[in-house]
């Protein structure tokens, strides 16, 4: 077992006992000691990049808590400000799982300042053709990620956007760091036989930066209130994609439970039940986190609508949509006063 980060730089390692397990589980886990270890190594001597591979790379052979911490760690140093939320938001769930409070308090802490620090992206196609799909560095973001806010590292990316029977656009975007959206306009898709429009005609990326609210209108805080439902929505839609992803795992790595169970191998088949069981924790608080985000997204974006649809009325206005989340709760709750 490892421990995680007991300050902002300090990292403690505690031995692994590999004697109790069979010949291809000794290996694995040596090599993620291993590969944690040089991580370590290579933090300490200022090699943050390298060390956050290390980490990444242990953590995908052998999943723990410990590592995913300093891996959260490493990418916060590193600039890597969404990719350090998601794996704090993650850690979270087995540090409560586990009982260790100085962890979860860490982890929620990180996770806290770090959402105050995301760029999210905002991908705007005119009237998108039935089946369009958006793509993150080659890694498909679906349709619901059109006109939502998810939280992107900083740094360059290359977004695409395609659809059936269209011609598929492409174009590399840079992210600066700090909070905010950058909007990313797309133009309209082509059909496969139209013309090759001029190269750089779109740019690569435009700030959104609300101005100051010049009144108290039901319009005004209806696009404020609208705004943050869709950054509400893009974070549902992220963690709603990692739920996706760790459910695939552990349907797999339960499948191989059963072939090993079938094979008369039970300790390989314990190990890889277990490791199910883990992912299938994963994606449950992922999909809980996805559920209320989500539905926050969707009242506060309702709420906007109507307020901006009704802001002829010239009276003061003020709304506020509140997440709800805790062991017992998830939801959202809205307060308004015309």
């Amino acid at each position: 077992m490892r421990l995680a980060i007991a300050g902002l730089t300090t990292l403690v390692l505690t031995g692994t006992t590999l004697t109790s397990l069979p010949a291809n589980a000794q290996s694995s886990a040596a090599a993620a000691e291993s590969l944690y270890q040089e991580g370590q190594r290579l933090m300490a001597s200022g090699n943050v990049h390298d060390a956050c591979i290390k980490f990444g790379q242990s953590q995908k052979l052998e999943p723990a808590t410990g590592t995913l911490l300093n891996l959260a760690s490493c990418h916060e140093k590193e600039g890597k400000t969404a990719s350090a939320w998601a794996e704090f938001n993650e850690a979270i769930a087995g540090t409560v799982r586990a009982g260790q409070k100085d962890r979860e308090a860490y982890a929620r802490s990180h996770a806290v300042a770090l959402e105050k620090q995301l760029r999210r992206m905002v991908v705007e196609v005119p009237q998108p053709p039935p089946g369009t799909e958006v793509q993150l560095d080659g890694e498909s973001l679906g349709s619901v990620a059109l006109g939502a806010a998810i939280p992107v590292d900083p740094g360059e990316h290359e977004i695409t956007v395609s659809a059936p029977k269209k011609k598929t656009w492409s174009q590399k975007v840079k992210f600066e760091p700090g909070p905010g959206n950058t909007r990313v306009p797309v133009p309209p898709l082509e059909d496969p036989n139209a013309a090759t429009q001029p190269a750089n005609v779109f740019p690569k990326g435009e700030e959104s930066t609300p101005s100051p609210a010049q009144s108290n209108t039901r319009s005004t805080v209806g696009y404020v209130v609208g705004g943050a439902g869709i950054l509400a929505l893009g974070t549902g839609i992220f963690f709603g994609l990692r739920a996706k992803s760790y459910g695939d795992k552990a349907d797999r790595e339960q499948n191989k439970a059963l072939d090993y169970n079938a094979e008369g191998r039970r300790t390989n088949a314990e190990i890889q039940h277990d490791a199910a069981m883990d992912d299938h924790d994963k994606a449950k608080t992922s999909q809980t986190i996805a559920l209320v985000a989500g539905a926050t997204g969707m009242v506060a974006i309702g709420v906007g609508v109507y307020l901006v649809v009704t802001g002829k009325e010239r009276k003061e206005s003020t709304a506020r949509v509140t997440p709800l989340l805790s062991p017992n709760t998830a939801g959202a709750s809205a307060s308004f006063q015309f």
